[in-house]
């Protein structure tokens, strides 16, 4: 098993070349079985480490809940809601997953730009804001974001010239 890292680490083996040598017809080499049971043990480390540690199952929940909602945002934005890849080739569906992705991205810039100008603000106004707050905000959110109906691309001369829009006060409509 070294030797096989190390070949892996040097350059010196391809990985299609290990998975020829992994299995020989239909039967795993003893490599392959040494190698299933070393990915066992580190399961089974992993599974201990996660029975044992209240902190590492918050950090494991935390990140599936982050996950959870940038798929929640994707279902949004692909297809009002249905999420459906509509399309027959493998290469259209690829350019249209990536045009998903590219979306959400730029939602992501978008709210992390403005979330970042209304901390300042804040923090202007002479609000003292902590870091775990600022932590908990997620840059996902799309409750704001109209995703079906009409759209307005005409820009006021400041925001063409790179200037963000005003904030709006949350209490007032």
């Amino acid at each position: 098993m070294l030797r096989l890292a190390d070949s892996l680490k040097l350059g010196r083996i391809h990985a299609g070349a290990i998975m020829r040598v992994l299995q020989v017809k239909d039967r795993p080499t003893t490599l392959a079985r040494a190698l299933a049971e070393l990915g066992r043990v580190i399961k089974t480390l992993h599974m201990l480490g996660y029975i044992d540690s209240k902190e590492k199952r918050r950090r494991i929940l935390t990140q599936l809940n982050r996950q959870e909602f940038r798929h929640r945002l994707a279902r949004r934005v692909c297809y009002g809601e249905r999420g459906e890849i509509r399309k027959a080739h493998r290469h259209e569906q690829e350019e249209q997953l990536g045009a998903l992705g590219l979306t959400l991205n730029a939602i992501a810039l978008w709210n992390s730009t403005y979330i970042q100008a209304a901390t300042d603000q804040l923090t202007h106004e002479g609000w003292s804001i902590n870091d775990a707050d600022i932590a908990r905000v997620s840059p996902l959110l799309f409750k704001h974001i109209n995703f079906l109906g009409r759209y307005a691309f005409d820009l006021p001369q400041a925001i063409a010239e790179g200037a963000l829009r005003p904030l709006r006060n949350p209490n007032s409509e």
